[in-house]
């Protein structure tokens, strides 16, 4: 998972395959890859979001195979994130859990089979 360090619009769609890595590096803070994505601090629990400035423009989910290449890359923006986000009670955080529902409301930028 990638969280965008980026105010301006996603330039993730414009990535080419040579240069992948050194974008993702340059636009996204990078995070854990299981099914659970990451922790996201700094929203406290219950927050609505009429009362937080975002703080971030996208996540990006990146789900690997066993041979880590990618199966898809999924980008959220903060209303999709803030829909899908979960509470983490054991480390006082929210997360996100892939599900359909959130494959639906993200803008899927890369399939393996190209679907």
């Amino acid at each position: 998972m990638f969280v965008s360090k980026n105010t301006e619009k996603s330039e993730l769609a414009k990535i080419k395959a040579g240069k992948f890595g050194d974008v993702l590096n340059e636009l996204y803070d990078s995070g854990n890859t299981t099914n659970t994505k990451g922790a996201f601090y700094g929203i406290e629990k219950d927050t609505d979001i009429n009362g937080i400035k975002p703080l971030f423009e996208y996540v990006v989910i990146i789900k690997l195979n066993e041979k880590y290449q990618p199966e898809f890359i999924l980008e959220l923006d903060w209303e999709a994130f803030f829909k899908h986000k979960h509470w983490h009670s054991r480390i006082g955080a929210y997360n996100l859990l892939v599900t359909n529902s959130l494959i639906e409301d993200g803008k899927m930028i890369y399939t393996r089979n190209g679907q």
